[in-house]
């Protein structure tokens, strides 16, 4: 409640979104999270605040940890638009990338974020698709070509996009991710965990 009434105050967001980061790691937390209505919450803070790359970072932390693990819950909450809750996520997340897609925090959990949405049901994969989610994740990547973790994390969201769809497939092809992947791979030999998300 507190954070509803001063989501304006950037200090207290960027706090209040660490904290429902951290505590919804907690299962039986984040199904009252859910149940209150946090992503919403978390949303409104990220459209209010959305120029500040800090908050952003952590409202995108927030939503990875409050999309988590939810027993495959169908998501049915649609708002006047007709947009599903994960829709809406998705749409702020994407959104939040592209504005601050020179900051590497923000790749690394929006990316997470991206991630975990299109993990959650084939309606989501193909929405995060529909939405230029394959550009945004590999323009987001560009600048950080040099930080593994983001890569590994955009990665991943792309892998997960991908999913078994052959058409996906083309079309990652064709936005010139197998460059950007193995460019990656030959700038960062060393790292084992280039592949393993963070």
């Amino acid at each position: 409640a507190l954070f509803k009434r001063h989501m304006d105050h950037v200090l207290l967001a960027m706090a209040a979104c660490e904290a429902i980061a951290c505590l919804a790691r907690h299962p039986a937390v984040r199904l009252l999270m859910q149940a209150q209505n946090v992503f919403q919450a978390v949303l409104t803070a990220m459209k209010k605040l959305k120029g500040n790359a800090d908050l952003v970072l952590y409202a995108c932390w927030a939503l990875v940890e409050l999309s988590s693990n939810d027993d495959g819950k169908d998501d049915t909450d649609e708002d006047t638009t007709g947009k599903t809750l994960h829709q809406r996520v998705t749409d702020s997340v994407l959104a939040s990338m592209k504005t601050h897609a020179k900051v590497a925090d923000v790749q690394r959990y929006g990316t997470k974020a991206i991630e975990t949405l299109a993990q959650r049901s084939e309606a989501d994969r193909i929405y995060v698709a529909q939405s230029n989610g394959v550009q945004i994740i590999l323009v987001g990547l560009k600048p950080h070509a040099d930080k593994p973790i983001v890569l590994s994390n955009g990665f991943h969201a792309l892998a997960i996009i991908a999913s078994e769809d052959d058409a996906m497939h083309i079309h990652i092809t064709q936005m010139r991710a197998v460059e950007t992947t193995a460019t990656a791979l030959r700038q960062h030999s060393k790292v084992c965990y280039l592949f393993v998300c963070q």
